[in-house]
């Protein structure tokens, strides 16, 4: 007997109501959990720059790089493709004024929600360095880096014709 509270109510319908076994089972799943992979540092170069980076124009380059290493990694789950979050750490920049370029320090990370016993899921450190180097190597991915880039609204952008992967450090 349900409380008054709870008791349903008698709404006219012409509809028939379901009955209480119409309504889809739980079953029990492994719980989930985060799972993180990091890729190695590495440098990249943008150019022609002809100033350091402010606060303002470091979110457009993490913003462009976690887009394109995201869509480079596809995780195979269970129930389909997961989910993955990639971040772009930005760590340092050096401006090179003869080659009016500007050489920024990185490393991404890769964060996948899955299943805890899926653990064999997570992206290795070399799946998770190919799809940071994919992004440089592909014309089509670092045309439109440089694009997005440019259409940031950052001046110090708006002239960036060259983006170039310099390597990975330990």
């Amino acid at each position: 007997v349900l409380p008054p509270t709870l008791a349903p109510t008698k709404m006219p319908t012409a509809s028939p109501t379901l009955s209480p076994t119409s309504f889809p089972t739980h079953t029990p799943t492994a719980p989930l959990k985060v799972y993180e992979a990091k890729s190695r540092i590495f440098d990249i170069s943008l150019s022609p720059m002809q100033s350091y980076l402010d606060v303002g124009g470091v979110t457009p380059i993490n913003a462009a790089l976690d887009e394109m290493i995201a869509a480079n990694l596809v995780i195979s789950a269970p129930s389909g493709n997961a989910q993955v979050d990639v971040v772009s750490i930005f760590l340092s920049q050096g401006l090179h004024w003869a080659s009016k370029s500007l050489t920024i320090r990185m490393q991404a990370a890769a964060y996948v929600e899955m299943p805890a016993d899926r653990e064999d899921l997570v992206p290795e450190v070399d799946t998770l360095n190919s799809a940071v180097v994919s992004v440089f190597l592909n014309d089509k991915q670092k045309n439109k880096f440089i694009a997005q880039l440019q259409e940031s609204g950052v001046l110090s952008f708006v002239e960036v014709r060259h983006a170039v992967f310099l390597g990975f450090y330990e």
